[in-house]
């Protein structure tokens, strides 16, 4: 996955609207939940990208030791990965609303009817 647009048009998002896209974040951290397994049936499902990429991610993804200050480390270095970006994106309130994305997704089993409550609560 590589989308330095995205982190441009995100970035621009902030610019004009003084806040982080609230879908995008969504979909940030979506992309990082999936990336790195963290969903009921993960197994099934396995990452395709990269091997640069996928090591990545598994780095990024260790940072998390299960503590608040770990996952605000790790949503910090995602959103830093000029990998992924093109350059860092990462802000104090785009990792806020990323890290509360990322929990919400992780929380307990996804559903359709979760999902659809995260998003109408946009």
């Amino acid at each position: 996955m590589r989308s330095s647009s995205t982190g441009y048009r995100l970035l621009a998002y902030m610019d004009r609207n003084g806040k982080p896209a609230p879908l995008m974040t969504l979909a940030l951290a979506a992309w990082l939940v999936f990336y790195l397994g963290r969903f009921k049936g993960s197994e099934a499902y396995p990452p395709r990208d990269g091997a640069d990429i996928l090591a990545k991610v598994k780095a990024i993804g260790a940072l998390d030791d299960g503590t608040d200050k770990g996952r605000e480390t790790m949503i910090a270095a995602y959103l830093s990965e000029a990998a992924f970006w093109g350059k860092s994106i990462d802000t104090p309130a785009l990792r806020s609303a990323v890290l509360a994305d990322f929990a919400a997704l992780t929380a307990e089993p996804m559903s359709i009817e979760r999902l659809g409550q995260l998003i109408d609560a946009r």
